[in-house]
């Protein structure tokens, strides 16, 4: 087994490196609980407990877990646990059948929406957030607003891995020329399966003529090309070494495990950026990955018509994601300043404030105070005097 993308406690690890770079020393996350959130949540708490800053400082994590299929009061109560621990980062590793309960009744519980609290999210969100509209004041909006999704990501456009070469930028302009060429298209046709799983008739070319096909590489591209890469690079490395391949008539010069070997030992750099692949998982190295923040903000240029909520006429807005930053070789690099949600740039506390109240005595009962302490004073002094 092997892969160019990293495993999802791979991920955790980006999660725990972009709270630390703006100090926040707590997080709570709440997880789905099956093996994707449980390893997930699992992962972000082994990378806390691994990453610090060189003073001892280390991310201190609660996991917090609900069933996909949780009710309204398991999700009740998940929040608030969530409440109780006082934090105000929280992480979501959350399906769309629970999602918008979850964030409702963290609004409705203050810690979602009061421009305190800071929500991000795993890849599992999808475009839960960006798909569809929100009545403007509403709690999910509210709740929304300023999140974000953290994800692994094959590249994006313009951005220079340091090495001032632009693979993904040249994998989206290899893929475009690919699609205005009609023999290629035709072949690329020709090798796409005829027949769905019910064995009917699948015409691909509902897609593959439409204008956004191969126009960019999406999410999924980078990693193909890179893995089909990654394959042959090893073959080759095995076939320079190989005696066998003196030997024409040789038909098979390495078995699959001798290909699998050579491939975990292949390092790299591809469309997605250094391919370094864990020699004893065959997963990708986090570290040799990129990941990306989306950062969730209301689009001012697509807000519809108002519709009724209730008694209210509200305006639908609908939010975009706006790539801030981006993890490269283990460093967040800033694109963009991230927009939290109190509308502003600027981080917010990971602990509530602490607000001390100084309950003074009054002027009157001060005088009243000195009086009598001179008063115990005196007679201490008489005493003093009459006993001597």
């Amino acid at each position: 087994f092997g892969r160019t993308i990293p495993s999802d406690e791979g991920t955790a690890v980006s999660v725990v490196v972009k709270l630390k770079k703006w100090n926040v020393r707590y997080v709570a996350v709440l997880h789905i609980n099956d093996a994707y959130g449980n390893a997930f949540a699992d992962g972000i708490r082994y990378a806390a407990n691994q990453l610090d800053d060189g003073d001892g400082r280390k991310l201190t994590v609660v996991n917090v877990n609900i069933d996909s299929g949780a009710d309204d009061a398991a999700i009740r109560n998940a929040i608030q646990q969530l409440k109780a621990t006082q934090y105000t980062y929280f992480f979501g590793v959350l399906t769309f059948s629970v999602l918008d309960r979850v964030m409702i009744e963290a609004y409705h519980q203050q810690i979602a929406g009061t421009g305190l609290h800071t929500w991000l999210f795993s890849d599992s969100l999808g475009s839960a957030v960006t798909r569809r509209g929100f009545a403007r004041g509403t709690p999910l909006e509210r709740a929304f607003r300023g999140s974000g999704k953290l994800t692994a990501t094959g590249g994006m456009p313009g951005f220079d891995d340091g090495t001032g070469d632009h693979r993904y930028d040249r994998l989206a302009l290899a893929m475009r020329k690919l699609r205005e060429d009609e023999r290629d298209l035709e072949f690329l046709e020709a090798h796409l399966p005829r027949e769905d799983v019910e064995g009917k008739y699948v015409n691909h070319s509902q897609v593959t003529r439409e204008e956004e096909y191969l126009s960019k590489p999406r999410f999924v591209a980078p990693f193909l090309y890179d893995a089909a890469v990654g394959l042959g690079l090893a073959a080759c490395q095995l076939a320079s070494t190989s005696s066998s391949f003196d030997d024409a008539t040789t038909a098979n010069s390495f078995t699959g495990e001798e290909l699998y070997q050579a491939y975990v030992n292949t390092t790299f750099r591809g469309a997605s950026g250094l391919v370094d692949l864990d020699r004893i998982t065959g997963t990708r190295k986090p570290q040799s990955a990129f990941f990306s923040l989306t950062n969730f903000v209301i689009d001012e240029d697509d807000i519809d018509d108002a519709s009724q909520v209730g008694d209210q006429q509200l305006p639908q807005v609908r939010f975009k994601g706006v790539e801030t930053s981006i993890l490269n070789s283990g460093t967040w690099t800033v694109i963009k300043p991230y927009t939290f949600n109190d509308g502003t740039h600027t981080i917010p506390l990971d602990l509530p404030v602490v607000i001390e109240h100084a309950y003074g005595i009054g002027t009157g009962l001060k005088v009243v105070g000195m009086i009598l302490s001179f008063v115990v004073i005196g007679l201490a002094f008489i005493v003093g005097v009459w006993t001597y």
